[in-house]
């Protein structure tokens, strides 16, 4: 469909094939002499790192077998966050409301299609999840507690979901923008 998932069926498969790390150096990019890649894709090296361990249960499998049904999964773990943005900010009705209306989303599904290894999937999954643990965090806010144990942990796990998001797209800052306009409501 596009031309980003064969870019990162190309990174994945140097993963995998380079012993798990991507090789500093793309040689097919501005050849003859090559292309230096920047910081490590959180995406590249979740599919792979993912190929490789269902790889050990299915030795016959190959890598772009494997990513007819990769984006399709990770889509459909978008219902968890979902659930939990819907429940925190209404109700648990709320959250399955909103857990099934992402996830049967017609924009939504158009771009996180099986056989299509695109990042949108990831991108959507981690930009919700987020979202959501920015939520569960403000609702368990310890307020006269600032530096309690739970206030640390969730804050520390929001940020490694920023943070996971900020290593697979570039819009990253969007995730900001929606917590910071939560807050100012």
């Amino acid at each position: 469909r596009n031309i980003d998932s064969f870019f990162f069926l190309h990174e994945m498969s140097d993963i995998v094939n380079n012993g798990g790390s991507l090789p500093n150096i793309d040689e097919l990019r501005f050849a003859p002499t090559g292309f230096e890649r920047g910081g490590p894709s959180f995406y590249s090296y979740l599919g792979a790192y993912s190929y490789m361990f269902f790889h050990l249960f299915m030795p016959n499998m190959e890598l772009w077998q494997f990513l007819i049904w990769f984006p399709a999964l990770l889509a459909s773990l978008i219902a968890i966050p979902s659930y939990f943005i819907g429940k925190y900010l209404l109700d648990k009705k709320a959250g399955i409301f909103a857990a099934i209306f992402m996830v049967f989303s017609v924009p939504f599904v158009s771009r996180s299609l099986g056989g299509d290894p695109d990042s949108d999937a990831i991108v959507m999954l981690l930009l919700i999840s987020s979202i959501a643990a920015f939520l569960v965090t403000y609702k368990n806010l310890d307020k006269e507690n600032i530096f309690s144990k739970k206030n640390i942990i969730y804050s520390i796990i929001t940020g490694i979901l920023i943070g996971l998001f900020a290593l697979t797209w570039v819009g990253y800052w969007l995730s900001f923008v929606i917590i910071i306009g939560f807050i100012a409501l």
